[in-house]
């Protein structure tokens, strides 16, 4: 008789759980892969002979986002002999440092992102991003914070309400 079995990151139905594996008669289905790091946190990010910025990863363990001076990316990364491979770009407004970036690189046993980056001139320089502080998850009052300050900024409001009329201007 073979085994039928599933090996996940935490309980099966936690919010946040990450299955890496589902045994079916003895023969192993891999989803996730198990070697995968947490990168989320926050990085000081040096690309060449620029001036060192703030890199803020966020959002989930599989799909993590990257927030860079208010740019948003979506970073793609997969595992590989020599570590975990990761690659993202975005683009800057800034008069000094107007353009496109494209980083590609690994990330090493000791959580240091580095690797090469085409800047918009078309060079290849060298970049890394060393672990400043670990990530801490979003409570729903610290999100409801963020909304109320920026909608407070805003020129208008949003009505939450359930089951009931919305307010008349």
């Amino acid at each position: 008789m073979m085994a039928n079995f599933i090996i996940t990151s935490k309980n099966i139905f936690s919010k946040d759980n990450v299955i890496f594996e589902n045994w079916t008669k003895g023969v192993r289905y891999k989803i996730n892969d198990a070697d995968l790091k947490d990168v989320r946190g926050t990085y000081k990010l040096q690309i060449g002979n620029m001036k060192e910025m703030k890199l803020k990863v966020s959002g989930e363990f599989l799909q993590p986002e990257i927030i860079l001076n208010l740019i948003l990316s979506k970073p793609r990364r997969h595992s590989a002999e020599t570590g975990q491979q990761i690659t993202f770009s975005f683009e800057l407004k800034q008069p000094a440092n107007k353009g496109i970036y494209r980083l590609v690189g690994y990330v090493d046993e000791k959580n240091r992102w580095k690797g090469n980056a085409e800047i918009p001139s078309g060079e290849w320089v060298k970049w890394t991003a060393t672990f400043t502080e670990p990530f801490v998850p979003e409570t729903k009052r610290t999100r409801c914070k963020k909304i109320n300050s920026l909608l407070e900024n805003c020129h208008f409001r949003i009505w939450l309400m359930a089951g009931k009329n919305y307010p008349s201007r």
